[in-house]
């Protein structure tokens, strides 16, 4: 999907327009988020859109993804993992979700906003771990709060930068993955040695 035709739409239609792109964009079109969001902090600086109600109305869009991917993943989680678990790169990201729940727990709700893809993955398996709704908000919310807010700020200060400011932040968000699901294997190859009783 071309960004600049959500931005015209966005600036034909005004609000309804804002909350109906950013809904059906964050879903996991081929947009990275953090641009799509800088766009917003971007768009607000126009003399049609109110800065402080695009922020609410682009932050209501993320938890509303959010919150419909706990629900799924509460309602029908188990069913629909066993389902993907054919498709090979869902079922890997659907693994390393689960990886991050096991690790982390509910805290994983707040640190999969820096990471792309888990953001997606992790609301949906908290509810299929059946974790508590208010403990889910509690984290997701606050960590869906500053991540949109920082990345609205600076589309709205460096939007003349912001294709190589998301670019940037989506690349080190993929190294970050990177890293950490090496680290979660090293410590599972560690932990299965000393189940094995061999010296690692």
């Amino acid at each position: 999907m071309d960004l600049g035709l959500v931005v015209e739409f966005i600036n034909q239609h005004g609000y309804l327009a804002l909350f109906s792109s950013f809904y059906v964009c964050l879903l996991g079109l081929p947009i990275p988020n953090e641009i799509l969001v800088m766009t917003g902090g971007m768009i607000s600086t126009t003399d049609h859109f109110n800065p402080i109600l695009t922020f609410l109305i682009i932050y209501l869009t993320v938890i509303l993804n959010a919150s419909i991917l706990y629900v799924i993943g509460r309602r029908g989680g188990n069913r629909i993992v066993q389902r993907l678990e054919k498709y090979e790169k869902i079922n890997r990201n659907v693994q390393r979700s689960s990886t991050y729940m096991n690790r982390y727990g509910a805290y994983a709700a707040a640190l999969c906003y820096g990471v792309p893809i888990m953001r997606h993955f992790i609301p949906f398996i908290m509810g299929t771990y059946r974790v508590s709704y208010l403990t889910f908000a509690r984290y997701s919310y606050i960590a869906a709060f500053i991540w949109t807010l920082t990345l609205f700020l600076i589309g709205r200060y460096f939007g003349s930068k912001m294709d190589t400011i998301g670019q940037n932040l989506y690349h080190i968000g993929l190294i970050i993955l990177v890293i950490l699901l090496a680290l979660f294997l090293v410590k599972a190859v560690r932990r299965y040695f000393r189940q094995k009783d061999f010296n690692f």
